[in-house]
């Protein structure tokens, strides 16, 4: 598996009058396994990098290739794929859909699945990922039924479910109590050691603390790059 490579990606947004300059020059690599964390204060750039990242935004300049395919020349439909089938996504909202068991939940990224899988193969890898997450027995729960971790669970499923070659995680701890923080990075970290590629985007310090690498950013910069030396175990 190729690294994603990102040289002198720039992003600027206009409010009003005013020109903000999200991403300037941004060159990074990711290998395939990294467990990252991304840094920074409010309006440092670390959500709109995760965005280009995830192919949920487009640059204004610069070069992407994502497992070699340059993603600035590809088409609506070939973006949708990628992010449908290659990039998981997990949300400090959870995003999860009321009134729906954990199971439907994260059956719905197949259901946009290209080739379009029987239901009876959907149900399988959907409960698969739940018992990834250690959610097997709460597959027929609805959201309001679960506590805030295990919906943090469930939408960690749902972005596993397409067996995904990198998740993309924004500040997936914001909503959780400081136990329930450690359970799910303690979850990042197994996924991680199996060999999946994690970004994570976060404010605390402590949480980045769990990753093996951390992108410090300012003012749409990488400020530092650095490997976290004796990483904390969840």
């Amino acid at each position: 598996m190729q690294p994603i490579q990102l040289k002198n990606i720039c992003k600027t947004f206009r409010l009003g009058d005013t020109e903000v300059k999200a991403l300037d020059g941004v060159c990074l690599d990711i290998e395939p396994g990294d467990f990252m964390a991304v840094i920074g204060a409010s309006g440092s750039g670390k959500s709109t990098l995760m965005n280009v990242i995830g192919c949920l935004d487009q640059a204004d300049s610069g070069s992407y290739l994502l497992e070699g395919r340059p993603v600035g020349e590809l088409k609506k439909h070939q973006l949708s794929d990628i992010r449908n089938q290659r990039i998981g996504f997990v949300f400090q909202g959870f995003n999860l859909l009321p009134r729906t068991s954990a199971l439907e939940n994260v059956m719905l990224p197949l259901l946009y699945y290209r080739g379009e899988l029987p239901a009876a193969q959907q149900r399988q890898r959907a409960t698969k990922a739940l018992q990834q997450v250690g959610l097997a027995d709460r597959m027929h729960h609805e959201p309001n039924q679960l506590s805030g971790g295990q919906q943090q669970r469930v939408a960690i499923a749902r972005a596993l479910v397409n067996d995904p070659a990198i998740i993309l995680a924004d500040e997936p701890t914001g909503n959780l109590d400081s136990r329930t923080t450690l359970d799910v990075l303690a979850l990042f970290q197994n996924l991680n050691d199996q060999g999946i590629t994690i970004v994570l985007v976060t404010h605390e310090t402590d949480v980045a603390e769990h990753t093996r690498r951390v992108i410090e950013m300012q003012d749409g910069k990488i400020q530092r790059d650095f490997k976290v030396e004796n990483r904390r175990l969840a």
